[in-house]
């Protein structure tokens, strides 16, 4: 929300450092938490990572909204909610006739309630009107299901490497880092070369996922180890391009003000399909006990994001390329009519 609200160019580019810097906290941290267990002990430990997540507080401070909100007063917020509203409790209501004649009919009065006062409230609040919006379930619900079958990989592939490849710990400590390092590489550089070829934020989630599903289908295949190098390096490149591009897709359908409850719905979403769709892949990698399974599950699912997503994304772009065809002819025809007139 925060950058969103900053930036209004090269956002992408805004979001791609500060996840970068997110995913390095995430390489370094284990790092000391591991040395402070060993050294330290338990205690000192949490209290050195709870003093360590108190400098968040000097980051915090500096995020003060450009333009000032308006101040709300609650009081009178409460009394327009039960108050009733003369208007619509009116007992009489004039009804035109198509005739000439014009006549008064009694009808019964519409009785706004506070409870529909309320639902109509809550509605607008947490920006409701969304789900009417087919392609915004359709994005939310994709983004849910992209997320939790990275979640999944990112929970079996020690397993995967150590059992199904036959790699010792120090070869699956390296394939991770790989997978992390080239992550936050990509994190810095794929904003510049996307906002520099001008490519839609969802078509480059889009095509993060396709480069997923791959990297899954080959190393559920091959279990050589230059395979699993390569396809290591793959999944961090693809993975930062769904992470950088995650609130940057809503943003971009979204109006700036239905921004914070499409984010709201999204990370609801989210919940609810790791919830479900988790356990379920849970469940396949326990009663299959296999994590090549699990890896082809996790595929299913990111293909049914892509055939889902890939029809209408190109519907859209065609529409809008004759709608962008369709203007210029009428400019050119305007501009050769304004020269006839002028000679």
């Amino acid at each position: 929300m925060a950058i969103n609200s900053y930036f209004t160019t090269k956002r992408g580019r805004a979001v791609g450092v500060s996840l970068a810097g997110a995913g390095l906290g995430q390489v370094l941290i284990p790092h000391l938490v591991r040395y402070l267990l060993d050294n330290h002990g338990f205690r000192y430990a949490v209290l050195s990572m709870s003093s360590l997540s108190l400098f968040g507080l000097f980051g915090a401070a500096f995020l003060k909204p450009l333009n000032p909100p308006a101040k709300h007063n609650n009081r009178k917020h409460i009394r327009l909610l039960t108050e009733a509203d003369g208007e619509k409790t009116s007992p009489l209501q004039v009804v035109i006739v198509p005739t000439n004649q014009s006549k008064i009919e009694r009808s019964p009065p519409n009785v706004d309630t506070l409870c529909s006062r309320m639902g109509q409230r809550l509605v607008q609040a947490m920006d409701l009107e969304l789900l009417k919006d087919l392609v915004f379930w359709s994005i939310i619900v994709g983004m849910a299901l992209v997320y939790t079958a990275t979640i999944n990989f990112t929970m079996i592939f020690p397993g995967f490497l150590g059992q199904t490849a036959q790699l010792n710990s120090q070869m699956v400590a390296f394939c991770m880092s790989l997978v992390a390092g080239a992550d936050i590489v990509c994190r810095l550089l794929l904003p510049i070369v996307t906002d520099y070829l001008r490519i839609p934020y969802r078509v480059v989630f889009l095509i993060g996922i396709v480069g997923l599903f791959v990297a899954r289908c080959v190393l559920a295949e091959n279990q050589a180890l230059p395979v699993i190098i390569s396809m290591s390096v793959l999944t961090g490149m693809m993975k930062s391009a769904t992470v950088i591009n995650n609130n940057l897709t809503i943003s971009a359908h979204c109006r700036s003000e239905k921004l914070a409850g499409g984010l709201g719905l999204s990370m609801m979403s989210k919940g609810v399909i790791v919830i479900t769709v988790g356990q379920l892949l849970g469940w396949v990698r326990d009663y299959a006990d296999s994590y090549l399974i699990c890896l082809y599950a996790q595929g299913v699912i990111l293909l049914v994001v892509v055939l889902v997503w890939t029809p209408e994304i190109l519907y859209r772009h065609r529409r809008q390329r004759c709608a962008t065809n369709k203007s210029m002819e009428t400019q050119s025809i305007d501009a050769a009519e304004v020269a006839k007139l002028n000679s």
